[in-house]
Parts: C-alpha cells; structure tokens; sequence
C-alpha cells in the first residue's frame, strides 16, 4: 500500500472541503496541509497495526506481520520454522502458569484441532518461539509499538 497516495486523496479531500469557506479558508487548509501530513501517516499506520494485532489475536496459525518502508506498507505472513509434535529434550522441568481463562480456552482449542493435548501445544508453541528470533531483533516494526516523529516521503 503506497501511503503517501492515501495522503495525497485526503489532502485533496480537505482543500475541497476549505473551498466551502472561501479564500480566507483555502489558505489556512493549504497552510495545514504539510504539516498534517505526518500526522495522517501516522494514524494509518497505528489502525493498520491495531487491525494486524486483532487478525493475529483471532486468526490463530495464519499470523500477518506489517512491514513498512518510507512510503510503503506491506502485510506478509512471515516464513515460520517447520513444527514437529514431538517433545524437545526430557520432559523433566515444571513451569507453574497463570492464565486468563479466555486464553486457556483458545490454547485448548488449538490443540484440539491439532489433536494434541494442550501440554503438546504449549512445548511445541514455546520451542519455536525460544528458537526463532524475534521480528523486533531485525528491526521490523513490532505491534504496539508507537512510531514518532516527522518525516516526509
């Protein structure tokens, strides 16, 4: 998604919408204009990344991730490593965890349309989590993070 051609409708949007006031109205809106600019990137660019969060939250094994060049936004679905039901090493260590029960019940029914018991699901779950770095470790945008800042494009 090219976002400075979003920028570009809603600047003509807003001028057309300052030409109802007349010229004292068109020359503060084409004083505004520049500087909202960043502005409405940013905005974009915060409901763009709410909208991945909440697919991701619901979505389950289809993950998007929102990657962003200066005037660019890319949704792509990250290259995961291969999975394996099979348990990583002895299964001798304990880890006490407190969940929210809404959570409990969506690893549940994860696992149960896998056909692995939850316990399964979590070890596999984690084992790729710990193997494969993190997304923010190669300086790709993180989800909910807030970016700040002017810039042009």
């Amino acid at each position: 998604m090219n976002t400075s051609h979003y920028i570009a409708r809603i600047h003509s949007d807003l001028l057309s919408l300052g030409q109802l006031g007349g010229p004292e109205m068109i020359a503060i809106t084409e004083r505004l204009l520049p500087a909202m600019s960043p502005i409405l990137q940013q905005r974009l660019v915060e409901q763009i990344t709410l909208l991945v969060a909440e697919h991701n939250q619901l979505a389950g094994a289809i993950v998007l991730e929102l990657r962003m060049t200066p005037d660019e936004l890319q949704l792509v679905t990250p290259q995961l490593a291969p999975t394996t039901t099979e348990p990583i090493g002895e299964l001798d260590a304990r880890f006490a965890l407190r969940l929210p029960t809404d959570l409990k019940e969506r690893i549940d029914q994860l696992a149960g349309a896998e056909g692995i018991s939850a316990n399964t699901w979590m070890i596999r779950t984690l084992s790729t989590a710990a193997t494969n770095p993190s997304p923010t470790q190669h300086g790709h945008f993180r989800i909910g993070s807030t970016m700040r800042g002017r810039g042009k494009s």
